[in-house]
């Protein structure tokens, strides 16, 4: 829906509320690493398919791609004429970071920022893309491994003293496997003091907010992002919802309050109800439903997902479940460094 762009503006316009140096990368440029232009030669060169269809120039230029600033950015593409690798930051980010938000997909073991747009290539260029993109046909790529954050790469991460407020499905899940299949301990043990992030899976992107008068469109739709783009410009951004106003007001709680980080994220949890409750969504459908589920439950799932996508609802289950999924690790104590609040 164009919404994240906006996401990130918000979050960097919050940040810099506390005085905070902001940096931020997108899509392949959010990645932990990139590929060498000497990796990505070696690539094409490895076996006959490869050397036909192993698209090197799109290689090189998704796996530094941030947004489509990007394309209009002239030290971008010289940049990316030469070795694209350095143009990936995300790891670098994080080990010199104090405060973190990351937003991706993820599980317990691992998150990732490439995503589609780095396993999507390898092969003929539109067929490949399209299968990869909307047939489940386990055609993907593994070009996305690389760059992800996963819990072997991490734990060898130096984080330092930081706190990570981390939103991707069960990111903070820590039951149910052994302790070192963790994303949450791997980051622990890097050194970061606070890891908050939904420990089952997070209902963020499961909503989209109606789209007033067009028919029951949800998202922003190209009017809403052209208004969003020009009310950006203003300091003015669409509101956030979820796992990501509870991540807001945490901040804000820091900044204007000075306290530990435990208080701060019961103060924003407790905030969220009484704001959120009344607010309608309509929720988006699973790209599908598993065939080996029993008929009557896939009935029942299939209607309820023609239900919620045709109707403005306030889904007070899954708002009540968002104060309970988001948890803590770590230390609670910890009042992290605000440059607003001078270190103090």
């Amino acid at each position: 829906s164009g919404e994240k762009r906006f996401l990130v503006k918000r979050i960097k316009n919050t940040f810099e509320k506390g005085g905070f140096k902001v940096f931020s990368a997108e899509r392949g440029r959010a990645q932990r690493e990139g590929y060498s232009i000497e990796a990505l030669r070696e690539i094409k060169k490895d076996g006959i398919l490869n050397r036909i269809f192993f698209p090197f120039g799109l290689a090189k230029r998704r796996q530094g791609f941030d947004n489509v600033e990007s394309l209009f950015n002239i030290s971008w593409w010289l940049q990316d004429l030469h070795d694209s690798s350095d143009l990936v930051i995300g790891g670098k980010l994080e080990q010199n970071s104090n405060l973190i938000i990351s937003d991706s997909h993820a599980i317990w073991f691992e998150k990732e920022h490439g995503d589609v747009l780095m396993h999507s290539i390898g092969g003929p260029r539109l067929i490949y893309q399209l299968m990869c993109r909307y047939l489940p046909l386990g055609g993907r790529t593994p070009l996305d491994i690389k760059g992800s954050y996963s819990v072997r790469e991490v734990s060898q991460m130096e984080m330092g003293p930081s706190v990570m407020l981390v939103e991707g499905c069960g990111s903070g899940k820590i039951d149910g496997f052994l302790p070192i299949n963790s994303l949450a301990n791997a980051y622990l043990h890097a050194g970061v003091n606070a890891y908050i992030s939904p420990t089952t899976l997070s209902a963020f992107y499961g909503a989209l907010e109606p789209r007033p008068d067009f028919h029951g469109g949800v998202g922003l739709g190209i009017m809403g992002y052209l208004n969003a783009s020009r009310n950006a410009k203003k300091g003015i951004y669409p509101p956030v919802y979820f796992t990501q106003f509870i991540f807001e007001e945490l901040c804000l709680e820091l900044f204007e309050q000075n306290v530990t980080i435990g208080r701060a994220l019961r103060n924003a949890k407790n905030a969220f109800l009484p704001a959120q409750l009344n607010i309608t969504f309509r929720w988006t459908p699973p790209l599908s439903i598993p065939s080996g589920l029993p008929q009557e439950l896939r009935e029942d799932i299939q209607e309820r997902m023609e239900t919620t996508a045709e109707k403005d609802m306030r889904f007070p289950v899954e708002k009540y479940c968002t104060v309970y999924q988001i948890n803590l690790l770590g230390d609670p104590a910890f009042n992290p460094y605000e440059p607003c609040n001078e270190g103090k």
